[in-house]
């Protein structure tokens, strides 16, 4: 798993194993939570408006960053971008990259540097 969410596994601190008792407690949330299909959920995505900051790593072992294309294209006020060398723990991988970039985001909204369109940021 560690290699699906982090393009270098190797430079990760070890954590401790999960408490089964908390992973049965998550267990049992999830399955009370309702599963949308991905034709669902992304039918719903027209409908958001507010400024949106979609960002993947280029190297995400969990989910392909090419779906974040389809999140820039059905949300109206999308900003999509990739973070160069990194995984699906953007912000535990790249942790300067993730917070300037969400920082930048925030700070400049409707100004934001990469505004609806994919670009790749590697500082």
């Amino acid at each position: 798993m560690r290699r699906r969410l982090f393009a270098h596994p190797e430079r990760q601190r070890a954590m401790p194993a999960p408490d089964p008792a908390v992973l049965t407690k998550q267990r049992a949330l999830l399955d009370r939570l309702p599963r949308p299909s991905r034709a669902e959920t992304e039918e719903k995505l027209a409908g958001l408006t507010v400024p949106t900051l979609v960002v993947f790593g280029t190297q995400d072992g969990v989910i392909s960053p090419k779906l974040g294309r389809v999140y820039r294209e059905k949300m109206p006020n999308c900003n999509y971008v990739l973070v160069f060398d990194a995984g699906h723990e953007v912000a535990a991988e790249r942790p300067e990259a993730f917070s300037s970039l969400v920082g930048d985001f925030f700070e400049r909204r409707e100004a934001f540097i990469v505004s609806q369109k994919s670009s790749l940021l590697n500082p």
